[in-house]
């Protein structure tokens, strides 16, 4: 069955409203995504129209603040930088988000001028970085900007029986590398 047909099976079959740019949004899963609940996340962060590199609209920032709010939220850099400075006082050394994000040892993404890393790559009792995020972004880091490895991580993924992979990290990161590669694969063919 070709996508378009399967896409018009689920229109009829299942009552689904489809949104006006669905089609843009499946990079990471054409042949298993093809109907988009309005109220999912990943109705919200669509690009408009089927420009794959359009910026983020308002909308998209809101979800993405409303999906990783569950775990520990998102926050720009220069509130990271001061945070992680005053975890590390007397080590003499400044430590820059900037510096961990060009090491691969954090991702984020930039949303009007401002740049923003979410914040389950860390463990917030002592603002040290996880290894967990790190192992994940390395599969997909060659593929996806910053953007769509943070849209990635949070929205429900279909390998995963619809469980999002940022939940899944600390409990079965074997399950959620399978998906990063096989999501991989899929948007690079």
């Amino acid at each position: 069955m070709s996508p378009a047909q399967y896409l018009e099976l689920a229109r009829t079959s299942l009552n689904v409203p489809m949104p006006r740019n669905a089609p843009s949004l499946r990079a990471l899963h054409r042949s298993f995504s093809d109907t988009v609940p309005e109220t999912s996340l990943a109705y919200f962060m669509q690009t408009p129209g089927d420009d794959v590199g359009a910026l983020p609209m308002d909308r998209d920032f809101v979800a993405m603040l409303s999906a990783y709010r569950p775990t520990g939220g998102i926050a720009r850099t220069s509130e990271l930088n001061r945070l992680l400075n005053q975890h590390r006082p007397g080590s003499g050394a400044s430590v820059s988000v900037r510096g961990l994000i060009d090491s691969g040892q954090l991702f984020g993404f930039e949303w009007r001028r401002t740049f923003w890393v979410p914040l389950f790559q860390f463990d917030l009792t002592h603002m040290s970085i996880k290894l967990t995020p790190r192992q994940v972004v390395a599969e997909l880091a060659s593929d996806f900007d910053g953007w769509a490895l943070a849209v990635w991580f949070a929205q429900p993924n279909s390998w995963l029986h619809q469980r999002r992979p940022v939940d899944l990290l600390d409990w079965d990161l074997k399950r959620v590398l399978e998906a990063a590669r096989t999501d991989r694969f899929i948007a690079t063919g």
